[in-house]
C-alpha cells in the first residue's frame, strides 16, 4: 500500500512576490515553443527558466537550470519551510459543458516503488524520449517542480474529511487564477495529529496515476540510480527514495478526464477516398455536422465511441463486434484495455493508416481541443483526425488493477497541476 509523508517544500517567498500567477507555468509537456518565450518574457523568475528552458548558447542546461535554481534559493525568492506540511489543494473552474466544479486535493511526497508491488499502479505507456529529459533535470538539480497527479479511493472519507476541516477552518496560503481560467487555493497542513490520520489512512489504500507516468517512471529510475552511487538500499528512508505526488479522491466531483484526439500527417499513400473504404470495412459510418458528430462522441455512454474528420467530412464511427474480435492484435490484450476506444484506434485505425506504432510522434499530435483539432485539419496541416470519447475513471482503474496499460495519451485530466507552487529538493 502507499506510503506517504510531509515535507518541507521548496516555495516562492511571499514577501517577495507580487503575483504568483506570474512565476508559475503549466506542466512542461503541454507548453509550445511560443508559450515557453511568453512564460519567459512575464517574469525572469517563471519557473519554466528552470523546469523547461530555452537551451543555452553555451554549456549544460541542465546544470544552468540547477544553477538558476541555487541563485534564487540564495537571493531567498524561494525559501525552504520551516516545518513539514501537506499541502492542501482546490481548483474551482468551469467545465466544458459549463459546470462550476471544484476539485479537491492534497500534496505529499510519496514512496517510488516498482509497479510490481502494486502500492502505485500506472494505466498509460510512455514514451522513452521524455523519460531523459526529466531524468537529465532531475539529476542537475535534484529537485521535483510538477507533482504527479495521482487518485485513490476515500470511501471511508477519512481522508476528505481531513481536508474539508483544513479548507473549512483555516486561512490559504494563496488563491490566485492562472491562464487556464482555473482559480487555484491552498493551504498547509501542519497539525502532527491531522497528518498523522492522512498518513495512516493512505497506508491502507493504492495510488493510481492519473497523469505523470513519466515523471514517476524518472523518480523511479533515479532512486535506483543513486541506491547504486550512495550505497543505500530501497527500503531505507532516503531523500531520493520519493516522489513529489497530488493525490485526489476518484470520487471528487471535480475530478474531470478529457480525452486526447489524435490529428495525423504523413500518412503513406494518402487519400480520402481510400481512407474512407478501409474505415467502413471495420466500422459503421455515420456521416453527421460537426458539431452535433463531436457532441454525439462526447456524450454516449460506454468508452467506445469515435468520430473521425477527413476533408470536410465528419463521421461519427463504430468498431464492429465481428472486426474487433477478427483483429488478432486486439485479442491479444486483456479484457480491460481491448474493447476501449482507445486501443481500438490505435490497432485498428493508427496501425493500418501508418503502417505501425514505431514512430507515432512523427505522424500524430495529441491535442485535447476539439476546436484546435478541427481548424488545424481544415487547414490542411494535418490529413485527417480522429476524435475519442472520454476514457472513464471506473475503466481506468480496471485496466490499472488488472496491471495492463492504456496506449499513450488515452487520458487527460483537468484541470492540470501547475509548476512551481511547491517544490520538492533534496
Amino acid at each position: 500500500m502507499a506510503t506517504i509523508k510531509p515535507f518541507k517544500a521548496l516555495r516562492y517567498h511571499r514577501p517577495k512576490v507580487e503575483n504568483i500567477a506570474n512565476l508559475l507555468s503549466p506542466p512542461y509537456d503541454i507548453i509550445s515553443p511560443e508559450q515557453k518565450k511568453e512564460l519567459y518574457q512575464r517574469s525572469e523568475h517563471n519557473i519554466t527558466r528552470v523546469d523547461f528552458p530555452i537551451p543555452p548558447e553555451k554549456g549544460d542546461m541542465y546544470e544552468e537550470s540547477a544553477k538558476l535554481l541555487d541563485k534564487w534559493e540564495a537571493e531567498q525568492l524561494l525559501v525552504t519551510e520551516s516545518r513539514p506540511a501537506i499541502y492542501v489543494t482546490e481548483e474551482y473552474y468551469i467545465d466544458w459543458e459549463g459546470y462550476r466544479r471544484i476539485r479537491r486535493g492534497f500534496i505529499a511526497l510519496l514512496r517510488v516503488e516498482d509497479y510490481k508491488t502494486c502500492a502505485v499502479y500506472p494505466h498509460e505507456r510512455t514514451f522513452p524520449k521524455h523519460k531523459d529529459d526529466r531524468r537529465k533535470l532531475l539529476r542537475a538539480t535534484h529537485a521535483m517542480f510538477n507533482p504527479v497527479f495521482s487518485f485513490y479511493s476515500d470511501d471511508d472519507k477519512k481522508v476528505s474529511s481531513v481536508l474539508k476541516n483544513v479548507v473549512d477552518r483555516t486561512l490559504p496560503d494563496w488563491n490566485f487564477r492562472f491562464d487556464d481560467g482555473v482559480t487555484r487555493t491552498m493551504w498547509s497542513l501542519t497539525k502532527p495529529k491531522e497528518i498523522e490520520t492522512i498518513v495512516e489512512a493512505m497506508s491502507k489504500r493504492s495510488v493510481f496515476i492519473a497523469d505523470g507516468h513519466h515523471r514517476y517512471e524518472t523518480a523511479l529510475g533515479f532512486s535506483s540510480e543513486m541506491d547504486e552511487k550512495m550505497g543505500t538500499k530501497p527500503e531505507d528512508d532516503a531523500p531520493y527514495h520519493y516522489v513529489l505526488m497530488y493525490f485526489v479522491n476518484m470520487e471528487d466531483e471535480g475530478l474531470s478526464i478529457l480525452p486526447t484526439h489524435r490529428a495525423l500527417k504523413d500518412i503513406p499513400k494518402f487519400s480520402e477516398k481510400d481512407v474512407i473504404n478501409m474505415i467502413e470495412k471495420d466500422f459503421v459510418m455515420e456521416e453527421m455536422e460537426r458539431r452535433e458528430c463531436i457532441e454525439a462522441v462526447y456524450h454516449t455512454p460506454g468508452s467506445q465511441a469515435m468520430a473521425v474528420q477527413i476533408g470536410g467530412k465528419y463521421f461519427k464511427i463504430q468498431a464492429k463486434p465481428d472486426a474487433i474480435s477478427a483483429n488478432a492484435d486486439l485479442q491479444k490484450l486483456d479484457e480491460t484495455v481491448k474493447n476501449l476506444n482507445v486501443s481500438i484506434c490505435e490497432e485498428m485505425l493508427l496501425k493500418p493508416l501508418i503502417g505501425g506504432t514505431e514512430n507515432l510522434l512523427e505522424h500524430i499530435s495529441y491535442i485535447v481541443e476539439p476546436e484546435k483539432v478541427h481548424d488545424r485539419v481544415a487547414s490542411g496541416e494535418f490529413q485527417m483526425a480522429i476524435y475519442l470519447a472520454p476514457v472513464s475513471i471506473n475503466d481506468l482503474e480496471r485496466t490499472a488493477r488488472a496491471l495492463q496499460v492504456m496506449p499513450q495519451k488515452s487520458t487527460y485530466f483537468y484541470p492540470k497541476l501547475i509548476t512551481g507552487l511547491v517544490i520538492y529538493r533534496f
